[in-house]
């Protein structure tokens, strides 16, 4: 046992060692007046002809084929696609219930959370634009809000974007991670539902 725990720290201290042999060699190698960074104003006339050519989409020999964000690049010539007006399905009718249930009985949550929700509106995403930018879904989005009890009483909150279609919930994202959600109308005022 003795000799397992001069081992680890053997271990720990060469470790710590190398790690700080590599730091004072990257750091004396970004400080150099030598070098490719000794001209700092090539340095950044390089970089900006980078960014603009960039921005004009004649990055590494890419063509742009339209003149939006929304058009793509090398032979997507669509971009994103709009979803289809019809395509939402039905208005998700006891969507607080719904959400609710399928929350505590999937995602683990206790009976005695308190949620927050927005009303439903129509929702949908695209596939990348590398995948040809089509709808992936549509349907509906509920913004909602859960908060907990810790264990030593105190109160945490977390959001969530619930996807819904035809009156059930495909997923629960955190609300962090559902950025690519498009919102086909705006958010409407929130409800609670306890």
């Amino acid at each position: 046992m003795v000799i397992w725990r001069t081992l680890r720290s053997s271990n720990a201290a060469l470790l710590r060692a190398a790690r700080v042999v590599l730091g004072c060699a990257l750091l004396a190698g970004c400080t150099s007046l030598e070098g490719p960074t000794a001209n700092v104003d090539t340095w950044k006339s390089t970089w900006k002809d980078r960014a603009s050519a960039g921005a004009s989409g004649a990055a590494d020999g890419a063509e742009a084929v339209g003149d939006s964000l929304g058009t793509a690049y090398e032979g997507v010539r669509e971009g994103f696609a709009e979803p289809d007006p019809e395509g939402f399905g039905a208005y998700p009718r006891g969507y607080a219930q719904i959400v609710r249930s399928h929350m505590i009985r999937f995602e683990g949550l206790p009976e005695t959370a308190e949620f927050r929700f927005t009303r439903p509106v129509k929702s949908y995403s695209n596939k990348g634009i590398l995948a040809g930018g089509q709808v992936d879904w549509q349907g509906y989005v509920v913004n909602a809000e859960v908060a907990t009890e810790g264990f030593a009483g105190q109160k945490r909150t977390k959001s969530y974007a619930v996807r819904m279609r035809d009156g059930e919930v495909i997923e629960v994202l955190d609300a962090t991670y559902a950025g690519a959600l498009k919102r086909a109308e705006p958010s409407l005022p929130a409800a609670r539902a306890d």
